[in-house]
């Protein structure tokens, strides 16, 4: 089931991540990486696993993964 999902994922989300990076268009990249995390909260959700809650990093190094339960983005 996992390369199932992996799949799907890496076929959606980051097929269209790599094309933004490919056109060098800053403002379709940071929609589409809004989109693959929103996504990937979905699954997570769906794993029961919500406390996986992705997060749009705003310094190089930062983590991606918030675990506070009080989150509100992605939901």
């Amino acid at each position: 089931m996992r390369k199932g999902i992996l799949d799907a994922v890496d076929n959606t989300f980051l097929s269209a991540l790599q094309k933004t990076i490919e056109a060098k268009d800053a403002t379709k990249f940071a929609t589409a990486y809004r989109q693959t995390i929103e996504g990937c909260y979905s699954c997570h959700k769906a794993a029961e696993k919500p406390y996986l809650r992705l997060q749009i990093p705003d310094h190089p190094e930062a983590p991606i993964i918030n675990f506070d339960p009080a989150a509100k983005w992605p939901e």
